[in-house]
């Protein structure tokens, strides 16, 4: 299978683009929910680089399996918090009423694209 990690990198920076704009044009919801997207991508791209597997059920799973350890705290803990957004921005039901942009506010964005940035940086340094 040919090496396809520099466009999966690219494509996670795009996706944190797109939370970026998703951000400015206030749907929260899904502002916290792509970069979960780009992580996802951006691990697939590192593993991708080194041969390794790049099969996972939640980012969580993900970044263990793919990455390996240790890893830095900080790493692990933005996978968590991203996996969180799965479906809670998406669905109504994931939620007693409303629908996930009544829940979701500029700072959930926010971090959530913080941890994106994060996790696509780890990623990215490991390619090089």
């Amino acid at each position: 299978m040919a090496d396809r990690s520099a466009d999966w990198l690219a494509q996670a920076k795009k996706d944190l683009q797109a939370a970026e704009a998703l951000l400015r044009a206030g749907h929260f919801e899904w502002a916290s929910f792509v970069p979960l997207w780009a992580a996802e991508k951006a691990v697939r791209a590192a593993g991708q680089a080194h041969g390794r597997d790049t099969k996972g059920d939640t980012l969580f799973a993900l970044v263990k399996a793919v990455l390996g350890q240790p890893l830095p705290s900080d790493v692990f803990e933005a996978a968590r918090r991203l996996d969180r957004a799965t479906l809670a921005t998406q669905y109504p039901t994931a939620w007693p009423s409303g629908k996930p942009g009544d829940y979701y506010a500029r700072e959930d964005a926010e971090a959530a694209i913080v941890d994106g940035r994060l996790i696509v940086r780890y990623c990215e340094e490991r390619m090089e």
